[in-house]
């Protein structure tokens, strides 16, 4: 039987966490200190997985049930949910040039001009094309 809001509202805590069973792999966790957290458990290549959806008073009842439905779509898709897609999240150059470079910009503050100058020569040898 699927959970209802009052019933949510009225679980109280017990001396070890227990879950109460929504459907379709929802789930409410309910922590010995009073939290109640949204879980849900799924199946991706052979591996059973778990996604947190939030804390209850964060994440009503209707949330945690459409946040399931994206995650269950998702599945069926053929992809994992717990992964972002790569067009969802912004593209990063973490190459080695642009670490050094950002490390250097945050340093020189305190460096003198001449050796600021200095550790950027070192930084960039010249057998290395541009």
């Amino acid at each position: 039987m699927p959970l209802t809001a009052l019933s949510v509202k009225n679980a109280k805590s017990k001396s070890r966490p227990y879950k109460l069973a929504d459907e379709k792999g929802l789930y409410l966790v309910v922590t010995p200190g009073g939290s109640k957290l949204w879980r849900f458990d799924y199946r991706y290549g052979e591996k059973r997985k778990t996604l947190a959806f939030g804390k209850w008073d964060d994440v009503e009842l209707a949330q945690a049930r459409e946040r399931r439905d994206a995650a269950r779509k998702r599945l069926a898709e053929g992809g994992d949910p717990s992964v972002a897609d790569v067009s969802e999240t912004p593209s990063v150059k973490n190459d080695f040039e642009t670490v050094a470079r950002d490390w250097h910009a945050s340093a020189k503050g305190a460096w003198t001009p001449r050796y600021a100058k200095l550790v950027s020569a070192v930084s960039r040898p010249t057998f290395f094309p541009t």
